[in-house]
């Protein structure tokens, strides 16, 4: 939910320290995740483009709000 990934982004902003830089790749289609970034005044270093050899998958991206790695696909 948008208040989970909220409180778990304090925590990690608290743990890696207010002053340091953070970065998060997160979905461009989940709008709260954009807010989230654009409240705390984040702001986009670069994109990528999801792409798919089939069917796009079927999960709820509403529900994503970080992207753990380009690597895993």
């Amino acid at each position: 939910s948008k208040e989970i990934a909220r409180v778990l982004f304090e925590r990690m902003r608290k743990f890696v320290g207010m002053k340091e830089l953070l970065y998060f790749d997160l979905p461009g289609s989940n709008k709260d995740a954009i807010f989230l970034a654009e409240n705390y005044r984040m702001k986009p270093i670069f994109e990528t483009a999801r792409m798919y050899s089939r069917e796009i998958p079927k999960i709820p991206i509403q529900k994503v709000f970080g992207v753990t790695s380009f690597e895993l696909g």
